[in-house]
């Protein structure tokens, strides 16, 4: 049982650790998109400046999308399982409807008792992106059509790695991430806490992850 929980553990580090090369592959991986591929009608050949750049802002925002909901499901599904391996390994079973509703606050609140606690400042950040998620599902990234849209404003203005694109027409403008707001300033303090907590229970010198 002890291996087991060992291995988990690091499992769960090695978890964060791919999910953030994952980001910065896909990120670097993007399609390119040039001129000679765009196969405009000759009657608007003489747009195809503002084509293209039509085309990258809707490659970047697809991108930008797609890597928000992946790092947020992977991030939300490694701390449900942390919390439901520490119940197994506590002799506990946790509810079917355990974090289903309000999961990050539900997700605190279990791991604190475990001495698993995650900090204010840390939580803020999970709940703000947890915000810049729901713009991305819920409404492909236009701030307009969020619930949150005075939310979204303010959390760009406090995030160096957060903006909103300056298009003239409102119900343009979208939310958009630097991939350095996922793997830096998310996940890798994500990996920070844990591994700080692993340290202090003793871990360290048996997780070569942990420095």
């Amino acid at each position: 049982m002890k291996i087991k929980w060992d291995m988990f553990l690091f499992n769960i580090l090695s978890r964060l650790s791919n999910t953030r090369e994952q980001i910065m592959i896909m990120w670097n991986d993007k399609p390119d998109i040039n001129e000679e591929n765009l196969n405009l009608p000759s009657e608007i050949e003489y747009q195809k400046s503002v084509f293209l750049e039509y085309e990258k802002n809707q490659r970047d925002i697809a991108i930008n999308n797609s890597l928000v909901a992946f790092a947020w499901s992977n991030i939300e599904i490694t701390l449900i399982h942390l919390c439901k391996n520490i119940a197994k390994r506590d002799g506990e079973v946790l509810s079917s409807n355990f974090a289903r509703r309000d999961r990050l606050k539900e997700i605190r609140n279990y791991l604190r008792k475990k001495d698993f606690c995650i900090s204010d400042s840390l939580y803020n950040i999970l709940k703000e992106l947890e915000t810049v998620r729901n713009c991305v599902v819920h409404a492909a990234g236009y701030i307009y059509f969020s619930n949150n849209k005075e939310k979204l404003e303010n959390i760009t203005k406090t995030r160096n790695w957060l903006k909103i694109t300056d298009n003239i027409d409102e119900f343009e403008q979208v939310i958009l991430v630097d991939i350095n707001y996922l793997t830096e300033d998310i996940i890798y303090k994500i990996e920070k806490w844990l591994e700080k907590i692993l340290i202090n229970k003793g871990y360290g010198p048996r997780f070569p992850i942990l420095k």
